[in-house]
């Protein structure tokens, strides 16, 4: 009678756990991914970087006069050719003194000539002997002044000239321009500390190649145009900004941790025979199978995908929570 009792109970612990097996249709329950559709993203990237990097050939570039620059024809960065005109100084004041130098020259010609004159005639006279030695010293006297006077004066104009010429400053050297001393973009997001909820939108205009050292530390100024209709902005206030020095639209994309996964029941031996780089696809009927594709750029967290899917592909990120194969997770690729 015990025996029979024991049987029963184990005849009926049988019957429980087929029950709870099958009871289901004699399914085991599905593993769920997550997955990604592949669809048209965006993808952007930046990079930092540490080190010191200085030119070959550094070129100071001036002019030997002094004035007002009244056009700059490069800003920074500007590729630059040798002979290239970079920059104008105003005229008018140069001119003035050209105008001024002819005029002395004009006036120191005319003397000149007059002294010349009496000179020949004192000369003329001293030879018959009919003015003193004096008379002829003083006349000789002024006329080799007045010559000096012109040769001064046309000396004087030819410098103005030459320093006329300084106003137009060429480059000397091909290369690119690094500073300017007297008075082009990238997107950006900013946001500031007084509107912490606000994003502001802008654009690089200059990167400036010119460095600053502060503390070992070598920082580029960055100018960066931002609109500003409701004057939030103010001078002084600390900015938190993102340059996004990459960008491209219209790309598949797919998380990065997707090029790393691999199904569980992957044996050794059929991973070494997996592409360098893959992704799983599942299908409609919710198989697996590896898909060898082509990386573009990358941010670390997500990757462009250049070749290898196509628009609807179902891209397996990774396993997900146990579930219904029916509520498996996806993401897919469209166009």
């Amino acid at each position: 009678m015990k025996k029979r009792i024991i049987w029963i109970a184990a005849a009926l612990a049988v019957v429980i756990a087929a029950a709870t097996l099958f009871g289901r249709g004699g399914k085991a329950p599905a593993i769920e991914y997550d997955t990604k559709v592949m669809a048209a993203d965006t993808i952007t990237m930046s990079v930092t970087a540490t080190g010191t990097v200085n030119p070959v050939n550094k070129v100071d570039v001036g002019t030997q006069v002094s004035g007002i620059i009244s056009d700059i024809y490069v800003d920074f960065n500007s590729e630059v050719e040798q002979g290239q005109l970079i920059a104008q100084l105003d005229r008018s004041t140069l001119e003035a003194e050209k105008a001024v130098a002819e005029e002395s020259l004009c006036a120191a010609e005319l003397d000149y000539k007059l002294q010349k004159r009496n000179y020949e005639r004192q000369r003329n006279l001293f030879e018959q002997e009919l003015i003193s030695d004096t008379e002829f010293d003083d006349a000789e006297t002024a006329y080799l002044k007045a010559e000096s006077s012109y040769r001064q004066a046309r000396l004087s104009l030819e410098r103005a000239e030459i320093n006329l010429g300084y106003t137009q400053i060429y480059s000397p050297i091909s290369g690119v321009v690094l500073s300017r001393a007297v008075d082009e973009g990238q997107r950006v997001e900013f946001t500031v500390d007084t509107y912490a909820d606000d994003t502001f939108q802008g654009s690089v205009r200059q990167v400036r190649l010119q460095s600053t050292t502060t503390s070992n530390v070598v920082t580029y100024e960055v100018v960066i145009d931002a609109p500003n209709p409701d004057l939030k902005l103010k001078p002084g206030m600390t900015a938190t900004t993102t340059i996004f020095t990459m960008e491209r639209g219209g790309v598949f994309v797919v998380p990065a941790k997707a090029l790393r996964f691999v199904p569980t029941d992957v044996t050794a031996e059929q991973r070494k025979e997996l592409p360098a780089q893959h992704v799983y696809v599942r299908d409609a009927a919710g198989a697996l199978s590896p898909r060898e594709v082509t990386t573009g750029i990358s941010n670390g967290v997500e990757t462009e995908i250049t070749s290898g899917l196509s628009a609807g592909d179902e891209v397996v990120v990774g396993p997900a929570a146990v579930a219904d194969a029916e509520n498996v997770a996806s993401v897919s690729i469209s166009l």
